[in-house]
């Protein structure tokens, strides 16, 4: 991994990052009396950390620079008695917050007092005359020089504002709010993306204005309400149940603590099963030739994942959990644990073999098959295949109605595809020989015409 940018440290036993910044003593005071500052990034990403931090490090390198022009031309001199370092912390402070400006002790210029004496102050001294006319004292005018306290952008300013303003929202920064702790905590330790973090604080956000209530405080009906608000929205019953998944996994992840915070999770059988998921299409030839047609416009990951699910009809998670022997001189893959009665091997696809290694004994994925799923089918949405009932997982349909199409005896399908259903008999050895079901693995990828 390449060395992390200054500022960027990374958290013992998690791959997040934070931005750290130290402090002199007279600035701590702005900070709790803190020496050192820490500011999570909600990322893993060393190049990402780097520009979400940026505002941080422009705001640290500025509250430095003035400190530094305040201990030069700030006058820290005893002013009417008391401690020299407690004026010196005050005034940093003070100016600090308020930004430092060029004012002078005395304006220059002449002012009568009300003791019957006057001030005449030029940039440079100060004399007291008495009423005798004669110059009784004489002192330095000591300034300071204006700096501006933001540099931040019109735009900046206000998302900074914004986020604060939803923070205060959530509940984030009220001291003893141990809910968002305890969704903050699951963020950590399972290294969740700032994108999960998003939906998160508006889940979050939504329970809190719509039951208001503490998770310790909370039963399942509560949770219900929530779900409930996301079917009115018009949702899905499954993405509302994802929706309350947010909540619900550190939650979950909380229970299984030795010091828990909370004790009972009021989401978990908040959903119900409504009947209303969108039945999957399958890929038509002519969505095929689109997706091929822009195959270069797909990252190296999504390709494989589009290549493996059509060619071999697998599942999303099953590309994850491929492994490789060799049978009768054919390559053989397999899918999932080879020591599970659900696992299933067929013979490796001629269209998949230029783009795997010579020897499959490793991940052929980068990324995790959530990201690369939702990226494939973000990326045909930009294609033109814009029908919802079309996903990854239409592939696995379009290679069953391609075999049924073929002609091929369900024994063998159920073979291809996994054993669907089981029976005593079908338990015992390996099943067919590869040389037996490599023609119909073939076909699956197949075009159904020979022209479009």
């Amino acid at each position: 991994m390449s060395k992390l940018p200054p500022y960027i440290k990374r958290r013992k036993g998690t791959k997040n990052l934070y931005a750290y910044f130290t402090y002199p003593p007279h600035v701590r005071d702005m900070f709790d009396g803190k020496k050192f500052r820490e500011i999570s990034l909600g990322t893993s990403d060393p190049r990402e950390a780097e520009i979400i931090a940026l505002p941080h490090i422009r705001e640290h390198k500025q509250t430095l620079y003035m400190y530094n022009l305040v201990k030069r031309i700030a006058p820290y001199k005893k002013v009417g008695g008391g401690d020299e370092e407690e004026y010196m912390r005050a005034a940093v402070v003070e100016l600090l917050r308020n930004g430092v400006r060029k004012d002078f002790l005395h304006m220059p210029g002449m002012k009568d007092n009300n003791d019957g004496t006057r001030t005449f102050a030029t940039e440079t001294e100060v004399f007291t005359i008495g009423a005798d006319g004669k110059v009784a004292e004489t002192k330095p005018n000591d300034w300071t020089v204006k700096v501006p306290v933001s540099v931040l952008t019109k735009d900046e300013a206000e998302s900074a504002v914004a986020t604060e303003r939803r923070a205060v929202r959530l509940g984030v920064k009220e001291p003893g709010d141990t809910d968002w702790d305890v969704i903050e905590s699951y963020i950590e330790a399972e290294g969740k993306s700032e994108a999960w973090r998003r939906e998160a604080e508006q889940v979050y956000s939504d329970w809190q204005s719509l039951v208001g209530k503490r998770f310790t405080d909370a039963d399942t009906p509560d949770g219900r309400k929530l779900w409930n608000s996301y079917i009115e929205k018009g949702l899905k019953s499954k993405t509302a149940d994802k929706k309350l998944n947010f909540l619900s996994a550190p939650i979950n992840a909380e229970m299984r603590r030795k010091n828990k915070r909370v004790s009972f999770n009021p989401f978990s059988r908040a959903g119900r099963e409504l009947g209303d998921a969108l039945r999957k299409r399958p890929f038509m030839d002519r969505e095929l030739a689109i997706i091929d047609a822009n195959l270069h416009r797909l990252g190296p990951n999504e390709r494989l994942l589009y290549l493996f699910a059509r060619h071999t009809g697998c599942r999303r998670s099953e590309a994850w959990q491929v492994e490789e022997t060799r049978e009768k001189g054919l390559r053989v893959i397999w899918f999932g644990s080879k020591n599970k009665q659900s696992v299933r091997r067929i013979p490796l696809p001629d269209a998949l073999v230029p783009f795997v290694p010579p020897v499959i004994d490793g991940p052929l994925f980068t990324d995790s098959p959530i990201n690369v799923g939702k990226n494939f089918n973000r990326a045909i949405r930009r294609f033109g295949i814009t029908n919802e009932a079309i996903t990854l997982h239409s592939f696995r349909h379009r290679a069953k109605d391609r075999l049924r199409a073929e002609g091929c005896r369900e024994e063998l399908s159920l073979e291809i595809f996994g054993h669907e259903r089981i029976t005593v008999a079908r338990s015992y050895g390996l099943g067919y020989p590869m040389t037996v079901l490599k023609p119909w693995v073939e076909k699956m990828g197949q075009y159904d015409a020979e022209t479009l």
